[in-house]
């Protein structure tokens, strides 16, 4: 996988003007918060609220598979108190940023404190799992109680405000999860099936009892064939 020589050349000044700084500094006003995607900073301000000042590096719409930060984006890193960001290699072509901001400020997985076993293992990716665990709101409480964890050892000062916070979220998580399923089942179970362009519904698929198929796989790197359009075309037609 070929890097542009100015993403590389951002990469290497950013590292350069961070490798001097101490680890430990005096924090100015908020707490700074990056995240790399939508649902991360949603979980983030839900925790948070006005206690942090959040941003999120990608809007609506953006892959993340295929994201590559820009030079305004490390600078929002470089300027960040606490990182937060997917993992499983959803953000794909920003596991060296995250490497190298990682041993000079805390940068956080969000899947790292669920165990493998609640993970689904790609199929085209051996060693690997899908990453796009939100999908699943029971598993996503675990994600989210990793937010709220780090939140309050990167700002102990806030703790009572970030606990009863992250107390009310899960509970609203919870109710959504009864509401996905009282959903679902008013579907006939013959009738369950999503047919999408990317397979990023797995966890969807296996959490509300609803069959998934889609035309690229888990990232959308991959391309998908001739046959792959003619087999999605004829289970559309077999199943009306």
């Amino acid at each position: 996988m070929k890097i542009s020589i100015i993403y590389v050349f951002a990469l290497i000044t950013l590292i350069a003007s961070t490798s001097c700084q101490p680890k430990e500094k005096v924090r100015d006003g908020k707490l700074k918060v990056v995240t790399t995607t939508g649902m991360i900073y949603d979980a983030v301000i839900n925790i948070a609220g006005k206690q942090v000042e959040a941003k999120a590096l990608m809007g609506p719409g953006v892959d993340p598979h295929l994201y590559k930060a820009t030079q305004g984006d490390l600078k929002k890193l470089q300027n960040a108190d606490l990182i937060f960001y997917n993992g499983l290699h959803l953000e794909g072509k920003m596991g060296e940023v995250f490497e190298k901001l990682g041993r000079i400020k805390p940068v956080k997985a969000i899947s790292s404190d669920i165990p493998d076993s609640l993970f689904r293992a790609s199929e085209l990716y051996p060693g690997t799992f899908d990453p796009h665990i939100w999908f699943d709101v029971s598993l996503w409480k675990e994600a989210v109680r990793n937010v709220h964890r780090n939140l309050v050892l990167s700002d102990e000062a806030n703790k009572l405000i970030y606990d009863k916070n992250a107390q009310r979220f899960l509970q609203s998580l919870d109710s959504l999860h009864l509401e996905v399923m009282r959903s679902i089942s008013s579907i006939p179970e013959n009738q369950r099936m999503l047919i999408t362009a990317h397979d990023a519904f797995g966890y969807f698929g296996d959490a509300y009892r609803i069959e998934v198929t889609g035309l690229q796989g888990i990232s959308t790197l991959s391309e998908p064939g001739l046959k792959d359009v003619a087999d999605l075309v004829g289970l559309i037609t077999t199943n009306k």
